[in-house]
């Protein structure tokens, strides 16, 4: 036998992590990065809801928005739909304080809406009908002035603006909403939109700058 043969050793394969813990470590990554996409936008949103910039919200921040959308709308404060909006912003408000184990009479700080958010609404469908659904409707409500269950793109414009939207992106979001092009879009896709924005991790600019 040949000495080269003698010497010639079989090669030694370096040792290799198990597949799935390359699926795992993928789907950490992808996790994260959904978590980061979906806590941007949110994050965004929490700038809107803070009115007086302080750093936290509280029900009077919801408050003080309600009564922007109604003023934006020519909604009286007191009719039924005016009364339902506050109504509503209390509800949202105190069921965000709840997740969070805050103080419904306190403020949330900007990490603790992320937190409640993610709890609350990322977590799918039914969160959004418990703790938001409440709130788009009365928000969506209000533009609706002859309950045709259509809201012009003008009053949801202005809506959006007095959420918080900048005039170019709100103005975008509302034509980009009617899709017939007729001037209007009805209550269902308003709807269908509010429950994208908050529970998807798609991004949604209407709220991105102030």
């Amino acid at each position: 036998m040949s000495a080269n043969r003698k010497n010639n050793k079989p090669s030694v394969r370096p040792n290799k992590k198990p597949r799935n813990g390359k699926k795992r470590h993928g789907a950490k990554q992808v996790e994260q990065a959904r978590r980061g996409t979906y806590d941007i936008k949110l994050a965004e949103r929490f700038e809107t809801f803070d009115r007086n910039n302080d750093g936290v919200i509280s029900r009077k921040d919801l408050e003080f928005m309600a009564d922007g959308i109604l003023r934006a709308v020519a909604q009286n404060p007191g009719s039924e739909k005016g009364r339902a909006l506050h109504e509503a912003a209390r509800r949202y408000f105190e069921g965000l304080a709840r997740s969070v184990d805050a103080d419904p009479e306190g403020a949330i700080g900007r990490a603790e809406f992320l937190a409640a958010a993610q709890d609350s609404l990322h977590s799918g469908m039914r969160g959004f009908d418990d703790a938001l659904r409440p709130w788009a409707e009365a928000v969506i409500a209000v533009a609706d002035h002859d309950d045709d269950g259509r809201v012009s793109v003008d009053a949801w414009t202005q809506v959006l603006t007095a959420m918080g939207a900048n005039q170019r992106q709100a103005t975008a979001s509302a034509r980009g909403l009617d899709t017939d092009r007729d001037g209007h879009i009805s209550t269902q896709e308003l709807l269908a939109e509010a429950r994208r924005f908050y529970v998807s991790d798609e991004p949604v600019e209407v709220f991105s700058a102030r």
